[in-house]
């Protein structure tokens, strides 16, 4: 294994431990805060005082460990996706665990990121990791110029010689196009520069299919 494979897949291992370890601690928060909530309802306001205060306290506890917890499964889906070089890839999931990955880019921009799932749940044997790199920068070069209020759309395709995903600014509330313009093959800014090697790797191409960059970014993957 070249020794960037391995340096990916011991950052995976180290963070995927980690991330179990702090779901420990979170059980066992959740786990001492449902015993504080139990023990005050064998009580009443009379008995004791503030209860209503606290059991809202503990609430938020409970909901902030929830999140947490939810975080955490991310983080650990995401560690994993260093563990091997190569592997089969269902690009609905992949998409949505990406924008879930770049929601606080986009919700400090005041943008929504939206996965318009394809119906036929395509399947890619690729690198998971680099793909998830690609994704994000794609979707980063929108958010840099997105208008507050807008949705940053994720668009998977099952096409005859692979999978596209498009990834394209829209209005809120708009529908994803049918298929994905290529009245042309824009030159990419000099962002995407340094994911040369990256998208060799991943033998898939990335360019502007439509005449204006407005109409999105298009990555190919082959089948």
């Amino acid at each position: 294994m070249p020794v960037r494979e391995q340096d990916l897949a011991f950052l995976g291992k180290i963070t995927a431990s980690m991330t179990h370890e702090l779901n420990n601690v979170l059980g066992i928060i959740r786990e001492s805060a449902g015993l504080m909530e139990d023990f005050l309802a064998f009580g009443s306001q009379d008995s004791f005082p503030h209860r209503e205060k606290f059991l809202k306290s503990i609430a938020g506890i409970q909901g902030q460990v929830r999140r947490g917890v939810e975080l955490i499964t991310r983080l650990n889906r995401f560690a994993h996706s260093m563990d091997e070089p190569r592997g089969a890839v269902e690009v609905n999931e992949l998409l949505e665990q990406t924008a879930f990955l770049m929601q606080r880019f986009a919700r400090n921009r005041g943008v929504q990121l939206k996965v318009h799932p394809a119906a036929d749940g395509p399947v890619v044997a690729t690198d998971p990791f680099h793909l998830q790199m690609v994704l994000a920068a794609m979707i980063e070069y929108f958010l840099e110029r997105a208008e507050k209020g807008q949705v940053v759309a994720l668009i998977p395709r099952r096409q005859a010689q692979g999978v596209w995903i498009q990834v394209q600014p829209q209005s809120e509330g708009a529908a994803p196009e049918g298929e994905a313009p290529l009245s042309r093959e824009g030159p990419l800014p000099e962002k995407f520069a340094g994911l040369a090697e990256v998208l060799a790797d991943l033998e898939g191409r990335l360019f502007f299919p439509g005449a204006s960059p407005e109409e999105g970014l298009l990555l190919t993957l082959p089948a």
